[in-house]
């Protein structure tokens, strides 16, 4: 099913509401839409044009991560995130004709937003998107700079926070406010995360050649990546009971729709996620760290029939995470953030654009000693790696809920997988311990 020139679904379930006919659309393959054909596009991309389409109540969109420590803390540092760059949760979207006289327009997906920022809510997280020109104080001084900033807020500050959308006119929530599953409420936490991608006059290329049903080949560029920066501000007043581990599914993309070319919805999206981690083992801790890192070269993927591979950019520190950790505990503690972008060039519905992407996953982490010993360790690392390919990804527990909707609806025929091609590289490796002793990196 066409849904004007916009977004294309396999239809999973029909219903009636109302005098109206309501449509649940599940993901497609790039070669269930085109059989033979070639998509090519080149051309600069503006964020700021971007719009935020929006899919409240994504399933799966906060899940249970690995616990970094136990509630008897043995008093091991905390290494690195157990993060890999295709675990990737892509739900189905409902988009739904309500008659609202009797409905209240409750079950419609909220309109798609141009703007500079939004602000949402992801279980008990706090989110806001930004995109803007940068200070000029950023060292790139080029005519089109331009910076994307995530901004993650967890705690009692951000539960009263400005950023918190208000209710509907109707008194309905615009988003889930169910528990974080897997770690209940964490309420001596507080957490600030800000992820900032600087760019130097981004551009996208892609060619991707199908015939007879199959991708022959498919070659996708994005240039312009500059900088990634990452801060981090952590504070527990409970200590072992605030810590949480959750990894965090963005319900919003960023999309801009491609000239269509013979009633073809094409977008370029582009999809977030990220990752918590949390090792405090002392009560009214504190922990608070910046790292910058200067990106050289393109994001690319290229697939054919020898398989595929991605680009192997350069990537440098500008400043480290340890020159800028600081804070105050009795006790040991550490936090792990990771943050993955994912530019798509797909067709598809939203939050599951399907066609051929490339990004990159970074993860940080730091951990700082116990202010009671006689010199204060500290420990940072950086693991960036970069994806690419074709194809989406369902997680088993998502193929379940299908499975379940399929079983009463049997006239219902619809793949629960896709013919993916993903691919992941590991490009870049930094961790230090200062003071650099035998008893700090042990």
């Amino acid at each position: 099913m066409f849904v004007t020139s916009r977004g294309v679904g396999r239809v999973l379930k029909l219903e009636r509401v109302g005098p109206d006919v309501s449509v649940w659309l599940g993901p497609v393959d790039l070669t269930d839409v085109i059989r033979d054909g070639v998509i090519k596009v080149d051309q600069p991309i503006d964020f700021r044009n971007f719009a935020f389409v929006q899919t409240p109540e994504l399933p799966g969109a906060v899940r249970a991560a690995p616990s970094l420590v136990s509630d008897r803390y043995q008093g091991e540092p905390v290494r690195y995130a157990d993060w890999r760059a295709s675990d990737v949760t892509l739900p189905v979207t409902r988009l739904i004709a309500v008659d609202r006289s009797t409905q209240g327009g409750q079950n419609t997906l909220p309109p798609a937003t141009v703007g500079h920022s939004l602000a949402f809510g992801v279980g008990r997280f706090v989110v806001e998107m930004s995109q803007s020109v940068p200070h000029s104080t950023w060292p790139y001084q080029a005519a089109d700079q331009q910076v994307l900033v995530v901004r993650v807020a967890y705690g009692p500050s951000a539960s009263q926070s400005r950023k918190r959308p208000p209710d509907n006119k109707d008194g309905t929530k615009p988003w889930s406010s169910q528990p974080l599953e897997g770690s209940g409420v964490s309420a001596g936490l507080e957490l600030g995360i800000t992820f900032t991608l600087h760019l130097q006059e981004p551009r996208l290329h892609a060619n991707t050649v199908i015939s007879d049903g199959r991708i022959q080949q498919s070659n996708f560029r994005v240039d312009g990546i500059r900088q990634i920066d990452v801060d981090i501000g952590a504070g527990s007043r409970l200590g072992l009971s605030d810590n949480l581990s959750q990894r965090i599914e963005m319900p919003v993309d960023l999309v801009l729709p491609v000239a269509p070319t013979l009633g073809l919805p094409l977008n370029i999206a582009v999809r977030q996620k990220f990752m918590i981690q949390t090792a405090f083992t002392a009560k009214n801790s504190t922990l608070l760290a910046h790292g910058s890192y200067v990106i050289s070269g393109a994001l690319s993927s290229n697939s054919d029939a020898d398989g595929t591979s991605a680009s192997a950019p350069n990537i440098q520190i500008q400043q480290s995470l340890l020159s800028a950790l600081r804070g105050a505990s009795l006790g040991v503690n550490g936090v792990v953030v990771a943050y993955q972008i994912r530019l798509v060039l797909g067709l598809g519905i939203p939050a599951a654009f399907v066609g051929p992407h490339a990004g990159l996953t970074a993860s940080f982490t730091v951990t700082r000693g116990s202010d009671l010993g006689l010199l204060v360790c500290r420990m940072a690392s950086t693991d960036i790696a970069v994806n690419g390919g074709v194809g989406y990804k369902l997680e088993p527990a998502f193929i379940d809920v299908l499975a379940s909707m399929f079983s009463r609806n049997a006239s219902t025929h619809a793949k629960l997988d896709s013919d993916l091609i993903d691919y992941s590289k590991p490009v870049f490796h930094w961790d230090t311990t200062y003071p650099a002793i035998h008893l700090c990196k042990n």
